[in-house]
């Protein structure tokens, strides 16, 4: 149980943090903050749908597709395709 509260608290303050930088129009330090939660958790949905945002924020769809890809393979994830469709 201890093993996986340390891994519970820096994910959720990690993506915590980057929503207020992607709030905050500061996209660098918002995708900074999700690969930094990516490292301690690579199957988390919701930094990949929050990436995918970023990148079609930004204008470059072809990563934000890219990077929906890669949590597909990782998560197996339903609601990820589904979003490639609904973004692009």
């Amino acid at each position: 149980m201890i093993i996986v509260l340390t891994a519970v608290i820096p994910v959720c303050l990690g993506i915590e943090l980057a929503e207020r930088y992607l709030s905050e129009q500061n996209y660098e330090q918002a995708v900074a903050e999700y690969e930094n939660v990516l490292e301690i958790d690579p199957t988390n949905v919701d930094v990949y749908l929050g990436l995918a945002e970023i990148y079609e924020k930004t204008g470059d769809t072809d990563k934000a597709v890219e990077i929906l890809e890669q949590g597909v393979e990782k998560t197996n994830a339903d609601r990820l395709p589904t979003c490639t469709k609904c973004y692009f």
